[in-house]
């Protein structure tokens, strides 16, 4: 996904060092979105690794069980979840 249309783009060093593997990393609630995101990143990449926010939603044991799940459909250990429940003292 994604590209360069810029004449003038070069490869950081870190594209240079290692271009026969790529990793895409994937922000996942566990809905459809995310589902098909991750499919695409993964069909496009060597490997996956998946995200999970939560922030206090109702919804976060469903959400947090879809994304395990398509994790391990994925095959994946490049997994991470974080809370950011405590921004909510700001407000929203």
């Amino acid at each position: 996904m994604g590209g360069h249309d810029d004449e003038s783009y070069e490869p950081s060093e870190s594209e240079s060092r290692d271009s026969e593997s790529s990793l895409a990393v994937c922000l996942v609630s566990g809905g459809m979105d995310s589902c098909v995101t991750a499919a695409i990143a993964r069909a496009e990449n060597d490997e996956l690794g998946l995200l999970h926010i939560s922030y206090g939603q109702r919804t976060e044991e469903r959400e947090r069980q879809a994304f395990e799940e398509i994790a391990d459909y994925y095959q994946t250990n490049l997994r991470l979840t974080v809370s950011i429940e405590h921004l909510s003292r700001i407000g929203g």
